[in-house]
């Protein structure tokens, strides 16, 4: 556990521009471009443009309207996607902290973090963008999962669905 907290404080901050009281959920470089998601208790936005500069698309929803896929707790792969959507289009950023076993016992774990966005148009995928390596900002925490609960939606580990909190069993 103590390497997984050497992580998330050298991770890069790059140019993360979250405003005043929001969370950094995740950030990386893809080229000459950024993206980033950030939250607060009850908005997350989305942003995607030149790294440094004015965002091409920004999204912002309630925490209820973007889907969060959340990591289940089981293998060497914390992983996590959420999903915007913005005129018939869908961004799905998602991120992963694989936690490699070392070759010798007396390394360390072997830590790699890498994410990505896929866009699609309806159903059809059109971009498969992936950050440059060493790039990737992913403070893996529960905090929009929190948010999420606390706006009475209930996660669905069956259907990797969010319900309301009085339907979830």
């Amino acid at each position: 556990m103590r390497y997984l907290c050497l992580i998330f404080a050298c991770a890069p901050t790059g140019a993360v521009s979250c405003e005043v009281g929001e969370t950094l959920h995740f950030a990386c470089v893809i080229g000459a471009k950024s993206v980033e998601v950030c939250h607060d208790d009850k908005t997350a936005r989305y942003s995607f443009g030149p790294a440094g500069g004015t965002p091409e698309l920004q999204i912002t929803q309630p925490v209820t309207e973007v889907d969060l896929t959340p990591w289940p707790g089981i293998g060497r792969t914390i992983w996590e996607e959420r999903t915007f959507y913005n005129a018939g289009h869908s961004y799905t950023v998602h991120a992963s902290i694989d936690r490699a076993p070392p070759e010798d016992e007396t390394d360390d774990i072997v830590v790699t973090v890498f994410g990505g966005i896929i866009v699609r148009r309806g159903e059809e995928e059109i971009a498969d963008l992936t950050c440059d390596p060493g790039t990737v900002d992913f403070p893996w925490g529960h905090e929009l999962f929190d948010a999420k609960e606390a706006a009475g939606q209930c996660y669905d580990p069956g259907t990797r669905g969010w319900l309301p909190c009085e339907n979830a069993n």
